[in-house]
């Protein structure tokens, strides 16, 4: 597995590269938002991302921001300090919130859950694909539901296709008629089954 190691501490940085590459991971580490942002580009398929809050240059919500549904599905939001403001602030990004593991055995057992965490989502992205298919969504409603199916908002939808919350809206309307199907939350579940 390949994993991104991204905290601004030397020391924490050093110790789980090598209690992953014990374990047979491959791993980078990096510790600000601009060095997680040039590996991320060059280097777009990690099977699990392990993100600190803060970084030296930002802070961790600043590169979610950044990444693509299908990265923040790999990514797990780690910190000493994880303040219930953090998880307030990070629900629904589509990352996964932990406090920062204290053992290998728990840094493993992180790993593990965010290989099968993005195994599940593809799975889901799949299942919703094929059901806009036959329905006969366009390319962008597409878009929209499998970011819904994945947890995002409306809001961060509009972010993520770089358009406004009023055209996600109007593409939902859209979506309602097509498939004869009212309510986002009914048309997600359709699409998940």
């Amino acid at each position: 597995m390949r994993v991104l190691v991204v905290d601004d501490e030397e020391r924490i940085r050093k110790t789980w590269a090598r209690g992953l590459k014990q374990a047979g991971h491959e791993v980078s580490a990096c510790g600000s938002v601009a060095s997680a942002l040039r590996l991320l580009k060059r280097e777009a398929a990690w099977d699990a991302v392990l993100l600190d809050i803060y970084l030296a240059d930002g802070t961790g919500d600043e590169l979610l921001k950044q990444m693509s549904a299908e990265q923040l599905r790999s990514v797990a939001v780690v910190s000493a300090y994880l303040a219930p403001r953090h998880a307030v602030e990070l629900d629904g990004s589509g990352a996964f919130v932990s406090p920062k593991p204290t053992g290998v055995e728990d840094l493993l057992l992180l790993v593990d859950f965010l290989v099968q965490r993005r195994a599940a989502g593809l799975d889901s992205e799949l299942r919703s694909r094929a059901w806009a298919r036959r329905h006969k969504l366009s390319t962008r409603q597409a878009e929209i539901l499998v970011l819904a199916v994945a947890g995002l908002t409306n809001d961060q939808i509009a972010q993520q296709l770089s358009c406004s919350k009023h055209s996600i809206d109007t593409h939902w309307s859209r979506i309602f008629h097509k498939t004869n199907v009212r309510g986002r939350a009914v048309v997600i579940a359709a699409a998940s089954a």
